[in-house]
C-alpha cells in the first residue's frame, strides 16, 4: 500500500507524467490484494512480480 500512496504523491508531484506505475515482488505481503484495487482506483499501473514453486 505504500508503494501505491508513493506512486498516487509523485504523479501529483508532476503532471508532465504520461503513466505512473508501481512494480512490486508479492513475497510474503498480506495486503498485495489490497495494493492492486488501490492502484487501480487511482488509476496507478500495475506491475507484480510473483514466483512460483
Amino acid at each position: 500500500m505504500q508503494i501505491v500512496a508513493y506512486a498516487i504523491r509523485a504523479r501529483q508531484r508532476k503532471e508532465s507524467y504520461n503513466a505512473v506505475w508501481r512494480v512490486f515482488d508479492k513475497d510474503d505481503f498480506t495486503d498485495f490484494d489490497d495494493a492492486i484495487a488501490y492502484a487501480g482506483r487511482h488509476k496507478i499501473g500495475a506491475a507484480n512480480s510473483n514466483k512460483t514453486g
